[in-house]
């Protein structure tokens, strides 16, 4: 499978090497004009191009998150890495494309459609750009496709060395892309990206026509980018107002707003707004999350706020802030005089940019607020301590990730989370939570009580701990849920209630005395909470860290991913029977061997997503998690890789059938191990749970380096166009894998992706097993 399709390229090591060739690193690699390439020429560009790809996708995916929503932004993500398969399905079909004087051109051909995705996509926001999206996408990761199937088809793969270039390029493109984004922003890591495949070009043959032309190009686009073409001025003019999404900043903007400031990094685009008639400062994160900059000097502005309900019945003297993004958290704590402010933000820009804001909010970030800049509940679990109010202010970041729809957010409304912040309380504590609309209101007071709820204490009676109002004054009207660490007495709910009805907001739940309808029989104790999220056509269930969705309210796979998932399913399917019927008269070996290559690329995926989704809720920062489990497992992979190397010709099937059998049995260990780790290592600074998550990663990364390469060498003395095959049906199936993963922990939580993963590398096994016995 191709690093650049998250997939790890743990497999995308070792190719071709024909009987008569030693496994010994050889001066230069052998190919069908000759030995045209030094085995470090080659390997270093197979190190550019792997490193290249996946940086890209990364970059990419941060473009893609400020112009559109996720879903469409997984789909675009999807396609481009489709195009891999597509490339590689070119080469199998097209023995001369697969000619080394054509691999760099194909490299070249990669960057140069790199750098034009990037042009198109800083300068076309609109509908009619929306609709060249897709194939302008898939562009350059054809040309990688055909790159990679052409080497690797074409005995590239018969170094060890170069089974270490390719992964450990992918490795450092990993480890690389967060300093690389939060330095030049998204568009400015697709262009470094672009620059790496024209490096490469240049390269392989550094004296033609093409190698000259691939040099001078990224040249030229190296001047513009310094010469400001595509700098941050370039950048914070992509035409918002256009938008073929209707995001909120779309909105704001076409209302009279101005953008005054931008920022780029690995975690997101951060916009700041000001509106002139208004005097009023607005953040928005991907063009989507909105905070608010509070206005020091006209304070009723703000203090009219739902959140203040937080802090006006018994003023907290300490108070941990969730995300409090323009700092409206903080200025509201200061105004009812909090003697201890704790704030968890995870975007660094939001803070710079209200740091910058000084003369208009005052010192928000300064003396008198400990920030952490950092997932809040994992901040909270590191720091320790208890607090008088725990606030979590429309947490939500609308923004796209490569892998699926676990956005960090998520974590933070799980029954798990709950639990924490409870356990962080002071005895008369209580944890506020501003939300969007009546559906999040639900499910946060379904999984607050599911939270609340222990032994001997039913759902009526943890219901006694909520409050909610609503502020019908905001439009849209925003609610706001107040989870008290003691059950409310009927004296307190009504203190409640007098205070929120002051302040001119609505009643919506009031324990003892008003309850909505969708709660009624459960306060009183006549129905369980499967009655209230059982048998409705939305899923209002309680979100676990197995099934953390919080913002998904449909039963199973978002319908938007639907149309994406069917047709990738098919795909796979028709290739997988097209390529086996092709091969039915030849032997089990190629026979199956389409069979295994899926098997490999989807597991790898599977436990990818997995690994990812555990890790994150112990390192906290989702570029740092994201970083840190791929390098892991490429590095890890690359290793695994070169040790595969090593095995004695005729043998590979036998060490895939123990690899495969021993990466199920690893998985398994590891998820079983993970809690245990997670629990030693929960106090740790983000960078230490970042490296214990690699040292517990590194052996089964190793494990999974091993099969792929072995395949590709076996399949290499079949015929170059059979290596190629194997590309593309691992192209195709690192997306199924992903999708897959999605689908099933939407449906029974990541245990099963990790289970799914665990059969799919059992059955590599059992294939390997049966080629073996039938040689």
């Amino acid at each position: 499978m191709s690093a650049v399709s998250n997939l790890g390229s743990e497999m995308s090591g070792s190719t071709t090497v024909p009987a008569a060739v030693p496994t010994a690193v050889p001066t230069a690699v052998p190919t069908a004009v000759g030995r045209q390439f030094t085995t470090a020429r080659l390997a270093l560009a197979l190190a550019l191009l792997s490193g290249g790809g996946l940086l890209f996708e990364i970059a990419l995916t941060r473009l893609l998150s400020v112009l559109y929503f996720s879903t469409f932004s997984y789909l675009v993500l999807s396609t481009a890495v489709l195009g891999i398969a597509a490339g590689a399905a070119l080469a199998a079909l097209l023995p001369a494309a697969r000619l080394p004087h054509l691999w760099p051109l194909w490299a070249a051909l990669a960057g140069s459609s790199g750098l034009a995705l990037t042009l198109y996509g800083v300068t076309v926001a609109g509908e009619a750009g929306r609709l060249l999206l897709l194939p302008l996408t898939a562009l350059p990761y054809l040309f990688l496709g055909l790159a990679l199937a052409g080497i690797f088809a074409g005995g590239g793969g018969s170094s060890p060395r170069l089974y270490l270039a390719d992964l450990t390029g992918a490795g450092l493109g990993a480890v690389a892309a967060v300093p690389i984004l939060d330095t030049v922003g998204g568009p400015g890591g697709m262009l470094t990206a672009a620059l790496a495949s024209l490096l490469a070009g240049f390269l392989l043959a550094p004296r033609s026509i093409v190698g000259i032309t691939a040099a001078a190009v990224g040249v030229a686009a190296m001047a513009l980018y310094l010469g400001g073409t595509l700098s941050n001025g370039s950048i914070a003019t992509i035409e918002l107002r256009s938008l073929a999404t209707p995001k909120p900043i779309r909105e704001a903007l076409r209302a009279g707003g101005e953008i005054v400031a931008s920022r780029w990094d690995a975690f997101a685009r951060t916009d700041l707004v000001y509106f002139d008639e208004l005097d009023r400062y607005l953040i928005y994160l991907d063009g989507g999350a909105t905070s608010l900059v509070p206005n020091a000097s006209s304070p009723e502005s703000w203090r009219r706020d739902v959140g203040a309900l937080a802090f006006a019945v018994d003023p907290p003297e300490s108070v941990f802030l969730i995300g409090p993004g323009g700092g409206l958290d903080i200025a509201l704590s200061r105004s009812f005089a909090a003697a201890e402010i704790t704030a968890a933000e995870i975007n660094r820009a939001a803070v710079e940019l209200t740091r910058e804001l000084k003369e208009h909010a005052g010192d928000l970030y300064g003396s008198g607020t400990q920030l952490l800049i950092d997932d809040g509940r994992s901040a909270l679990r590191r720091l320790g301590g208890r607090y008088d109010l725990i606030l979590l202010s429309q947490v939500v970041s609308g923004a796209a990730e490569a892998r699926g729809l676990a956005l960090v957010e998520n974590g933070l409304y799980t029954t798990e989370a709950f639990t924490t912040y409870l356990d962080h309380l002071s005895p008369e504590g209580r944890i506020a939570l501003k939300l969007y609309d009546e559906l999040t209101l639900t499910r946060a007071m379904v999984t607050a009580i599911t939270a609340v709820s222990e032994p001997g204490v039913t759902p009526a009676a943890a219901a006694r701990h909520l409050f909610a109002v609503l502020d019908t004054r905001a439009d849209p009207a925003v609610p706001l849920l107040i989870v008290n660490g003691a059950p409310l007495s009927d004296e307190e709910a009504i203190r409640w209630a007098r205070e929120a009805e002051g302040r001119g907001l609505a009643l919506l739940y009031v324990p003892g005395l008003l309850a909505p309808p969708a709660l009624g029989e459960l306060v009183e104790g006549r129905v369980g909470l499967e009655a209230i999220t059982g048998g409705t056509e939305v899923d209002l269930s309680a979100t676990t860290d197995e099934r953390p969705f919080f913002y998904q309210f449909e039963h199973g796979l978002p319908r938007a991913l639907r149309p994406l998932a069917w047709g990738v399913a098919a795909l796979l399917g028709a290739v997988l029977v097209a390529a086996t019927w092709w091969r039915l008269r030849r032997g089990h070996e190629v026979r199956l061997a389409p069979l295994l290559v899926a098997a490999l690329g989807v597991g790898f995926m599977l436990l990818e997503i997995g690994v990812l989704q555990r890790a994150q809720l112990l390192i906290g920062h989702p570029a740092l998690t994201l970083a840190t489990v791929l390098a892991a497992l490429l590095l890890g992979a690359a290793v695994g890789s070169g040790l595969a190397g090593r095995c004695p010709l005729g043998r590979e099937y036998v060490w895939m059938a123990v690899a495969g059998l021993l990466a199920a049995l690893l998985a398994i260990g590891w998820s079983a191990f993970w809690p245990t780790v997670a629990h030693l290592t929960r106090s740790l600074p983000p960078q230490g749970a970042a490296l214990a998550t690699a040292v517990t990663v590194a052996p089964l990364a190793v494990v999974l380096g091993f099969p792929f390469p072995l395949l590709l060498r076996t399949l290499g003395r079949q015929g170059s166009g059979e290596v190629a095959t194997a590309w593309t049906i691992n192209g195709i199936a690192s997306v199924a894998g992903a999708i897959a993963a999605t689908a099933l922990a939407i449906a029974w939580g990541f245990d099963s992706v990790t289970w799914a993963a665990v059969l799919c590398y059992s059955l590599a096994a059992l294939l390997s097993c049966f080629v073996a016995a039938h040689k």
